[in-house]
């Protein structure tokens, strides 16, 4: 299944007639024959219009399978001015973005019969965002041979794999339509005849066509599927090590903050009180770590330091207490 957005060159150019019967005639029934025979292999193929020139570029009918609305909207371009092929490329782009049936291959068939006002190094962003997108691109270059060399500069940079082509029909060579029956415009990528349908005319034998058709997506969504199994594991290893790097900075950004704030807090209750060593009291560090945030009470090393000042301070209680005990025997041995 494809979306094609194809974008009709209607500048003041196409009235010229050096193509029978001339430029835009001609035009028009290359783009009914393209939109027909898209529409007619595949009932999930869609077509839109888009017309290049006037004030500003637009699309007259998004991607869809209704020939009556192509149609109309072909008679009712009217030709004005001269195109904006750059931001015909960059809506057309938008219009194949938001289609209703992702699962359909993106595609952009350009008509060119007039000058292209734009430099080699916009061509070659607009070309690698295609590409990037994973959009073809088929240009048709017809009656302006001058341009022939920018557009096909323009079209190696979104090729991938041979998805995109350039069609150049100089005049002379009969109707316009007619070149370009058994190229990759019309049918595709391959330019077989009815390739989704394994070849065969749907409407010779639908019944056998269909068959082919359903059979053909069944092996491609087959293949598809295997391959995202096998490719999963690479992006999951790569997320895993993404992951892990992101958390380590984590931690190690608060373990720096920690300190910091540990060493701002013991500063702050320090502060005034020099008689007694705090930090002998397991409760009180108890108390001040808990007030810091991001720190874990439940880290090992923590309940360790905890529970040795513990220790500590019983021992020192039970010495202190030994100590009061003699004193107080030598006390009452003095009295007596």
């Amino acid at each position: 299944m494809e979306a094609t957005v194809i974008c009709i060159d209607n500048s003041e150019y196409a009235r010229n007639g050096d193509y029978s019967p001339n430029r835009w005639e001609s035009q028009q029934e290359a783009v009914n024959m393209i939109a027909g025979t898209k529409t007619n292999e595949n009932p999930g193929n869609s077509v839109g219009v888009l017309a290049m020139a006037g004030t500003r570029a637009e699309v007259l009918v998004s991607p869809t399978n209704d020939m009556a609305k192509i149609l109309q909207a072909m008679y009712d371009i009217k030709i004005h001015g001269n195109i904006d092929f750059y931001s015909s490329l960059q809506i057309a782009q938008l219009a194949l973005k938001h289609r209703p049936n992702k699962e359909q291959r993106q595609r952009i068939i350009a008509f060119v019969c007039s000058p292209v006002r734009h430099d080699s190094e916009k061509f070659r962003q607009i070309g690698h965002s295609l590409r990037r997108n994973n959009i073809a691109l088929d240009i048709v270059c017809f009656g302006c041979m001058e341009e022939i060399e920018k557009l096909q500069e323009l079209q190696k940079n979104v090729n991938n794999g041979d998805n995109s082509h350039f069609i150049s029909v100089p005049p002379g060579l009969g109707l316009l339509c007619d070149a370009l029956v058994n190229t990759p415009v019309l049918h595709g990528g391959s330019g077989q005849m009815f390739e989704e349908h394994g070849g065969i005319d749907p409407s010779l034998d639908p019944e056998l066509a269909t068959a082919l058709r359903l059979s053909l997506e069944e092996q491609k969504k087959k293949q598809e599927d295997e391959g995202t199994k096998v490719e999963a594991p690479a992006v999951s290893v790569a997320e895993d090590e993404e992951e892990k790097l992101l958390q380590e900075a984590i931690r190690m950004s608060l373990m720096c903050d920690n300190e910091q704030k540990v060493e701002e807090k013991v500063e702050d209750k320090m502060e005034g009180v020099e008689e007694q060593d705090h930090f002998e009291n397991a409760d009180f560090l108890k108390d001040m770590l808990t007030s810091v945030e991001g720190v874990d009470m439940n880290d090992p090393t923590i309940q360790e330091t905890l529970k040795i000042l513990k220790m500590e301070g019983r021992e020192e209680k039970k010495e202190e207490e030994r100590k009061d005990d003699v004193m107080e025997e030598d006390k009452k041995d003095s009295d007596s």
